[in-house]
């Protein structure tokens, strides 16, 4: 069935427009740094007390667990896609992929991420918020809010993959379904 066969992609797929139809166009503008400032080359500077302060943000907000919190739903629909590996392979990659997800360098590549967004002063106001009591709302609220999102937008990938196929066998097409 099509819905099966998508449902690993669908997720990862949905992530990757929200990303791009939230992000806005900004071809005709230099590269900047979290401070504003041009960088040459293309590639944006990163302030390293930016990223020091990304990583405190991302301790309290428990994003620096949100690998490991992704990994056993996605380790699941990996062993559900790829039927007869033996266990034992799971086990291995399972570590391999746990110990990564809570590596410096997955935590660094993060921070990188908020660095490139926001300055060190503005990181340092996020940490301030996510201290107070409505910030640690926030952050005990958005799993359930992500998660309740995520199947949201599961269920309309879903659902705009069959109607988009459907769409193309209306028009004469033979999409591949198998």
């Amino acid at each position: 069935m099509i819905r099966g066969k998508f449902s690993i992609l669908i997720p990862l797929v949905l992530l990757s427009v929200a990303g791009i139809a939230s992000a806005q166009d900004k071809s005709a503008a230099p590269p900047q740094s979290a401070a504003g400032a041009s960088v040459p080359g293309g590639a944006p500077a990163v302030d390293p007390k930016a990223i020091i302060a990304a990583r405190h943000v991302l301790d309290l907000t428990g994003a620096a667990k949100i690998g490991n919190q992704i990994w056993p739903r996605m380790l699941e629909l990996l062993k559900q896609s790829q039927r007869g590996i033996p266990d034992k392979a799971w086990d291995e990659i399972d570590h391999e992929f746990q110990s990564y997800f809570s590596s410096d360098d997955f935590l660094n590549s993060i921070a990188e991420v908020y660095a490139r967004h926001f300055s060190e002063d503005e990181l340092k106001q996020l940490a301030v918020f996510y201290e107070t009591p409505l910030g640690k709302r926030v952050v005990e609220s958005l799993p359930a809010i992500s998660q309740e999102c995520m199947s949201i937008g599961a269920t309309a990938g879903a659902d705009a993959v069959q109607r988009a196929l459907r769409r193309l066998q209306e028009k004469g097409y033979k999409p591949v379904t198998d």
